[in-house]
């Protein structure tokens, strides 16, 4: 038994093909034949079929001829809904109309050789994978299922079953077709070539998954709700080629952002139609043969713009793409990818744009490789649930706002760095890390202890939450004393506020006695081969600490 299919946005888009139909129309009336099986109007000479009286067979065969006349045209059904499983189309038909068989439960068909016009996407929401067309049609052919002109300028129609989740549309094509992706619920991205010019009314019309679409350098018009009710579509680039886009073409009360340039008709009709805009598109961006990552080429390297569908979780920025290394993060590249949690980039990088992940509001941590230079403006501004960033002695340029309101944020930096500097100068909580020898939890391994025998020993863990902690305990009262909040750096040395002595008893309850406003230490790096730590306190007496596990040296 067939059963119907649920439509997606129907009533909008019911209404929409009933206005085509009347504009559309036919020369006369609507008339049922002498078998009274068939409905349909005289034009030019032949017949086009309007309907089927009745409940029709499911594998419906068109006749050639209906009281004397050649059946030239299958026009849009008088019902949708109608359960057809496959249709057979005779010779004498030379064209298909308007949403033909608009969400009828086609899964199979072949297009005869005599069909030499095909109007908006006959089989939207038909549950076919493949489309077929005769060898010998001299207009139409399909290419891998997907239905286009015989030039292969133009995708007609995408079948709206294909279970595929990425498709590239084949480079050549000049015009994406009216509908011809309409209510996929499959796709979640389409690349779009470079030769592309026109993308038609209602080309990705209630593509549900579809979440971001790169425009290409090579279009200049985008039609009437061409992406309307694309309702996870979150950013699409617009470059400022497109000198003309229809009536709501990312629908009404839109939430999607183009990214776009200055200047451009993008710009005006967002200000005009109320949709937000960044200004982040990069001339020349290409999608990579994957069909994931946006990007451009520069000084013969890749820069990352973007992704398709970027997703949630952990992002992993590959080192390499279609050949070319990646050796940079662009502007505004990631912006308000709020489902972000994670973003691993590989050495290959040397610089962060700005703005690359401004108000990725679920981004909670990230590893900036040592092979970083720079990072832009506003490059993790409003990343509010941003806790841990390390940033390593390479980083010689960070921009105005980096990190701001990133309210819970502590940056992990090197002593001495332009990290350390930058988040002292900015009042931006950091802690100190090693260059050197820390583990994946950010704890230097091993204890450190002193080089005199007093029968007093130090231990030094560093955790980029905390800055330095430093507990000395004495083997008869177990004073500890603990250093928390780096106030400055002077050069090698680090002064320290904060600093509170007290008494930790045999049940692990510590007893504050005395709190000092700063402590002065210094790092010595390279003793006999390995790290030392020399602390000079208020007196300058000076003490010196090696790892547990090594002796001192003579």
């Amino acid at each position: 038994m067939c059963r119907k299919l649920l439509k997606i946005k129907r009533i909008g888009v019911l209404a929409i093909a009933l206005v085509l139909l009347m504009a559309a129309g036919v020369a006369g009336e609507s008339q049922t034949d002498a078998g009274g099986l068939w409905r349909y109007a005289l034009e030019d000479g032949g017949a086009a079929i309007t309907g089927y009286v009745g409940e029709p067979p499911e594998d419906l065969v068109f006749p050639s001829e209906l009281d004397g006349h050649p059946v030239t045209r299958i026009g849009r059904w008088a019902s949708d809904d109608v359960c057809l499983t496959s249709v057979t189309i005779p010779d004498s038909v030379t064209s298909i109309g308007d949403s033909a068989f608009y969400y009828c439960s086609l899964t199979t068909v072949t297009i005869p050789a005599g069909v030499t016009g095909i109007g908006r996407n006959p089989f939207e929401g038909c549950p076919m994978t493949h489309i077929d067309v005769a060898a010998d049609n001299p207009v139409y052919e399909q290419v891998d299922g997907v239905l286009f002109d015989k030039q292969r300028k133009t995708l007609v129609a995408y079948p709206h079953a294909r279970e595929e989740n990425t498709y590239t549309i084949p480079e050549g094509v000049l015009r994406i077709g009216e509908s011809a992706f309409s209510n996929n619920g499959n796709l979640t991205g389409v690349i779009i070539p470079n030769s592309v010019t026109s993308i038609g009314d209602m080309a990705f019309w209630g593509c549900v998954n579809l979440t971001s679409v790169t425009i290409p350098d090579s279009v200049t018009h985008i039609g009437d709700m061409a992406f309307k009710e694309c309702d996870n579509l979150s950013v699409v680039t617009v470059p400022d080629s497109v000198i003309s886009i229809g009536e709501e073409a990312f629908g009404w009360d839109s939430e999607v952002t183009l990214r776009t340039t200055g200047g451009s008709y993008a710009v005006r009709y967002a200000i005009e139609n109320r949709i937000s805009f960044t200004f982040a598109y990069a001339r020349g961006e290409r999608t990579d043969a994957g069909g994931q990552w946006m990007y451009t080429l520069e000084d013969g390297g890749a820069t990352i713009t973007g992704c398709v569908g970027v997703g949630s979780g952990e992002l992993v920025i590959p080192s390499e793409i279609d050949g070319y290394q990646v050796k940079a993060i662009g502007e505004y590249a990631f912006e308000k990818s709020e489902s972000l949690t994670g973003v691993t980039i590989p050495d290959s990088v040397t610089s962060i744009g700005e703005g690359a992940f401004l108000s990725c509001t679920g981004l909670t941590g990230i590893t900036i490789p040592d092979s970083i230079v720079s990072i832009g403006e506003e490059a993790f501004f409003n990343c509010v649930e941003l806790t841990s960033v390390f940033i390593p002695a390479s980083v010689t340029n960070i921009g105005h706002d980096a990190f701001r309101w990133c309210d819970g944020q502590t940056l992990s930096v090197t002593v001495g760095s332009y990290a350390a500097r930058y988040a002292e100068e900015n009042e931006i909580p950091y802690a100190f890390m090693p260059a050197e020898g820390a583990d994946a939890t950010g704890e230097l391994a091993g204890a450190w202890q002193t080089a005199e025998d007093d029968g007093h020993f130090v231990t030094l863990l560093l955790y980029p939450a905390d800055a330095f902690r430093l507990y000395r305990y004495h083997e008869e009262d177990d004073l500890i004393v603990m250093l928390e909040g780096v106030r400055e750096v002077e050069g090698d040395a680090i002064i320290v506020s904060d600093v509170r002595l007290g008494i930790l008893d045999a049940d692990g309850v510590y007893t504050l006695i005395e709190e000092r406003d700063a402590l002065r230490f210094t790092f010595s790096l390279d003793l006999g081969g390995a790290p030392a730590l020399t602390l000079i306190n208020e007196e300058g007496d000076a003490i010196t600490l090696y790892p547990a596990d090594l002796d001192s040296p003579e």
